[in-house]
């Protein structure tokens, strides 16, 4: 029994000690990547838009609207953080409650992109996360 309590104390303390250290790769957007603040926008369907709100301390949220701008839902109601792991490529809303894969870092447009229902134009700042294009507005 005494040997049972043993190696779950050190499979817990192991656990803890993991995701302690897991945890602490994610920065504050602003102190890392300060091309990410702003507001950023993304055409989803015809029915649907996102926008991305990231603010100078990293505080902001996700919101989207119809085509006719009708409000739908929104994540980070009470202020969340943004935070980034540069070397996973993830950026979160809050912790870990709204994850993005981040394929391409804002960049600038060399000439005009037109994905999907989105269009980038030349000279635009643009964001790739799970591979949909969000736009600098």
């Amino acid at each position: 029994m005494r040997k049972l309590s043993k190696h779950l104390f050190l499979i817990v303390t192991a656990l803890t000690v993991l995701f302690a250290a897991s945890s602490c790769n994610k920065k504050a957007v602003h102190k890392v990547e300060e091309d990410f603040v702003g507001q950023w926008k993304h055409v989803e369907s015809d029915n649907e838009r996102w926008y991305l709100d990231i603010g100078d301390n990293s505080y902001g949220s996700i919101t989207l609207y119809d085509s006719t701008n009708n409000f739908i839902e929104m994540f980070g109601e009470n202020p969340r953080r943004w935070r980034i792991k540069n070397k996973a490529r993830i950026l979160y809303l809050g912790m870990m409650t709204h994850t993005m894969l981040i394929d391409q870092y804002p960049t600038v447009a060399t000439e005009e992109i037109v994905n999907g229902l989105d269009t980038i134009e030349l000279g635009e700042t643009y964001v790739i996360l799970n591979g949909d294009y969000f736009q600098k507005y």
